[in-house]
């Protein structure tokens, strides 16, 4: 893939680009389909995230 298609398919970015015309959705279909499953590669990481606890403040561990 191209530098400016990984740009265009961004997952950050995609909506604006098929709305701007810059990216038509059946180039985004097919990119999708065509990224390699690397799911057997996944490696979970666990980190506390005070901002989603229910009291605001930051957990002992």
């Amino acid at each position: 893939m191209k530098l400016e298609s990984a740009w265009l398919t961004d997952v950050r970015v995609q909506a604006r680009h098929l709305k701007k015309g810059l990216l038509e959705q059946k180039q985004l279909e097919k990119h999708l389909k065509d990224l390699p499953d690397l799911s057997s590669q996944v490696e979970t990481v666990s980190m506390p995230q005070p901002a989603l606890s229910e009291d605001g403040a930051p957990s002992d561990g």
